[in-house]
């Protein structure tokens, strides 16, 4: 039940000093690109009547919050091998003078498209990409197939199943060198996944999944199963007060069905999703107003994943302080114990916690900071 309770509040979505990192203007080379895909997974069949309207909704957040939800509730009527093409939507950068080895493969969270990673507000201090690429490493951020400019997809249909096999094709691609086509000769030797909440959970259940060695490292930010200090989870659950997505913004969401569900407004995501005092008001509104909906399947099928893996390269965790959704806004003390076990046997393994920061890290007044301790681990090793 904690775990039911701690997954889906992730969905949305040793100490260094807690001031930024100055970044000034970055040299880098960018280009736009739709990776056609085709993957085969083993999906979830939704069992449950879909919704009518956000009285069904309503009455789902009561279950969730109900006492003893875990022994009735069952979201699935089975499994079922599909087969499917999608069209990825994505941005490469790299430095304009250089040939990164390294290239670090993003893939946002839920509510999020890929400029996450690329904040469009002040780049200098929320762009985790300017960042990477300022310290000599290439980044492919892409939008999740149903978000962005990706393939739309039915939300009764979305799942972790699926987006564990687009970035395992992702990786492919890569490593096939169709990228380098487009990046001006450049095939790296070394692919790092780095996701955010939802986009971490699915770069770790791939780990789980695949060929250990897939990639050559992982960052994986604003995770986490189990942090312990779930008494308020139901409270975190029930104040998302979520609604059916395309009646909530018709103009933006109106081809959406309604397996797509977003938060009732800005206050219930700063709630949730920031620290207060710690990020520019500006960003928030920002970030609500290009956010997309999340599907009900995504949050149920991360119940059935396997997250814990035998692979062997680097790994860190990186969360921050008063990361309300895995662990109640304090995660002093159970952050590293509740991570660890995912990886037993990852060398150089290190789990972080980012000072003065909520969930959303790269609009935190101290995100480049974070950053530095990111690329400061993958030089560490080796990466």
């Amino acid at each position: 039940m904690d775990l039911l309770f701690s997954l889906f509040a992730i969905l949305f979505s040793g100490f260094l000093p807690a001031h930024g990192a100055e970044l000034r203007d970055v040299d880098k080379f960018c280009f736009n690109i739709t990776i056609p895909v085709n993957v085969t997974s083993n999906n979830f069949i939704f069992g449950l009547p879909q919704f009518s309207n956000n009285l069904d909704v309503t009455a789902l957040n009561i279950e969730f919050n109900t006492r003893g939800v875990a022994a009735t509730l069952n979201p699935f009527a089975g499994t079922h091998n599909e087969t499917a093409a999608y069209q990825v939507a994505g941005t490469y950068c790299r430095p304009s003078h250089n040939k990164p080895s390294t290239l670090l493969l993003a893939t946002h969270g839920a509510t999020l498209d890929r400029y996450y990673w690329h904040f469009p507000y002040q780049s200098s201090k929320y762009s985790f990409v300017d960042f990477a690429v300022s310290k000599g490493y290439s980044v492919l951020f892409y939008d999740r197939v149903g978000a962005g400019e990706s393939t739309m997809l039915n939300g009764y249909v979305s799942q972790i199943p699926i987006h564990v096999a687009v970035l395992e094709q992702l990786i492919q691609y890569v490593r096939s060198g169709s990228l380098s086509s487009y990046a001006r000769g450049v095939t790296p030797k070394k692919i790092v996944l780095v996701g955010h909440s939802l986009g971490s959970m699915i770069s770790n259940a791939l780990l789980a999944s695949a060929n250990p060695t897939i990639a050559d490292g992982a960052v994986l930010t604003g995770w986490s199963p189990n942090s312990g200090l779930l008494a308020g989870a139901p409270g975190i659950f029930a104040a998302t007060q979520l609604k059916i997505a395309n009646t909530a913004n018709p103009s933006r969401w109106g081809a959406y069905d309604n397996g797509w569900l977003t938060a009732i407004d800005i206050y219930s995501c700063i709630q949730l999703f920031y620290k207060i005092g710690s990020f520019d008001f500006a960003t928030a509104q920002l970030a609500l107003a290009s956010s997309w909906p999340i599907s009900i399947m995504e949050f149920f099928t991360l119940f059935a994943m396997n997250f814990v893996s035998q692979s062997t390269i680097p790994v860190l965790f990186f969360t921050g302080s008063n990361d309300m959704m895995i662990c109640q806004g304090d995660c002093n003390g159970v952050y590293a114990n509740a991570v660890a076990p995912l990886f037993p046997k990852s060398v150089g393994f290190e789990a972080y916690i980012q000072p003065n920061t909520g969930h959303v890290l790269t609009t935190a007044y101290n995100a480049t900071g974070g950053y530095k301790v990111i690329t400061d681990y993958l030089k560490k090793n080796g990466l």
